[in-house]
């Protein structure tokens, strides 16, 4: 779909670059591309270009990436790029959900308990903390994956890696009451399953996760699955975002009392939170995965 640039002005004097795709609907999702990635490759253009049936959409390039200027702090500072473009889209749309890949999950995090400026979020593969990244580069399916998905648009220009970040397992208990869903690939050798477990389990109500049970990295969960990665952000955004009757959220999770059981709204049993571990059912595989 065709789509149109514009450049914010971060509080910092940063300028971000911004793609719209705009079909005349009410409600914007703002997409947020990972380390290395930006807008403009092709798997993120397939990303945005998804959600346009349901949405208008505005993807972007944190700082140090594609299009926009400075380098990129490892997510001590990208929290500013993105209060920019949510300034930007929270004048012009009724509702703005939030797609978010890896380091740029933990800046919706981040950005998103400081002003509360987004009605939904969903985070995919997103690390509870910096320094616990597995980012397993020489894993030979890593590399595999990394080689095979060479795309245009790719790079980054990197500034001060020991600039002090924010954690997201310290924030994620103040998103309430922005309902937030992560997602999340169980053979990810970068960012391990237990990452979305953690800040699942410390986030408050409402809440959801979705466990890929032969998922990869981030966008790879999407080039593996598009089918079923569309099918699964487009509920929760339509449940969330108001396009469904947002009473059915109500439902959509319950409480998790110590070792009790995690259902989503149909029932269906998710795991069971205890002390040392957490199992996570997959309805598609029918089996319990435990996180790592």
């Amino acid at each position: 779909m065709k789509h149109y640039s514009e450049t914010l002005t971060t509080k910092d004097n940063c300028k971000i670059s911004i793609n719209i795709y705009k079909n005349s609907h009410p409600t914007v999702v703002v997409v947020c591309p990972g380390f290395f990635q930006s807008k403009e490759t092709k798997t993120f253009v397939r990303i945005s270009s998804m959600l346009t049936d349901n949405y208008d959409v505005v993807s972007m390039d944190f700082r140090g990436h594609g299009k926009s200027s400075g380098r990129y702090s490892f997510s001590a500072n990208e929290y500013m790029d993105l209060e920019a473009v949510l300034n930007y889209a929270n004048r012009y749309y009724k509702k703005v959900g939030i797609l978010a890949f890896s380091l740029g999950g933990s800046v919706a995090i981040e950005e998103l308990t400081l002003y509360k400026n987004a009605h939904s979020l969903i985070s995919v593969s997103t690390p509870m903390n910096f320094t616990d990244i597995e980012y397993r580069v020489l894993n030979k399916e890593t590399l595999k994956v990394a080689l095979k998905n060479i795309e245009n648009g790719l790079g980054v220009r990197p500034g001060n890696i020991l600039l002090k970040k924010a954690k997201p397992i310290d924030l994620v208990d103040k998103l309430s009451p922005i309902p937030v869903l992560f997602i999340h690939g169980k053979n990810d050798p970068v960012v391990y399953m237990r990452h979305s477990v953690s800040l699942f389990e410390k986030a408050n109500f409402p809440k959801a996760i979705e466990i890929f049970e032969n998922g990869h990295h981030s966008e790879e969960i999407f080039r593996r699955y598009p089918d079923r990665f569309e099918r699964v952000v487009k509920d929760w955004f339509n449940k969330t975002l108001g396009t469904e009757d947002e009473s059915d959220m109500t439902t959509y999770a319950i409480q998790i009392p110590k070792n009790g059981r995690i259902l989503d709204k149909k029932g269906h049993f998710l795991g069971e939170a205890q002390e040392d571990k957490v199992l996570i059912y997959c309805r598609k595989c029918k089996e319990f995965v435990m996180a790592k």
